[in-house]
């Protein structure tokens, strides 16, 4: 008789287990969509590079943001990717189920703000010079 209620606390253990790893998966593919339009973009910046020198003349006259991106797109994206990387491994290792999936939201959250961020700091100065050129600069 003793023997039933453990083994029905070993299947629920294990059920229990599973639907943490099944949380820990889908936090990670979802990381995977800002860190793709992360590296499309910055896979990009040499375009945008020569736009910036030939309509500006020199690099050195975008906002400090830009520069950045500009001039250390892979730094950038190592430093994104490497953070993912680190939120998986830490995923992995956390034994409870909720700081896992805070850390993985979290990583979502930072992802998605600096894929905007960096997207914004490309476009401003291009939308700046198309202003400039059509004479609509406010």
């Amino acid at each position: 008789m003793n023997e039933e209620p453990a083994s029905d606390d070993t299947a629920l253990r294990q059920e229990i287990r599973q639907l943490g790893t099944c949380l820990r998966v889908a936090m990670l593919m979802m990381l995977v969509p800002p860190l793709l339009h992360m590296t499309w973009i910055l896979l990009r910046v040499p375009r945008f590079e020569m736009i910036f020198q030939d309509m500006l003349g020199s690099t050195q006259k975008l906002p400090e943001v830009t520069k950045i991106v500009v001039l250390a797109p892979t730094t950038v994206l190592a430093a994104f990717w490497g953070l993912a990387g680190l939120a998986a491994f830490t995923m992995f290792l956390t034994r409870k189920a909720l700081p896992a999936a805070l850390i993985g939201l979290g990583t979502f959250v930072i992802l998605v703000v600096g894929s905007q961020l960096i997207a914004m700091a490309l476009l401003e100065p291009v939308v700046q010079i198309v202003r400039d050129l059509s004479g609509d600069s406010p």
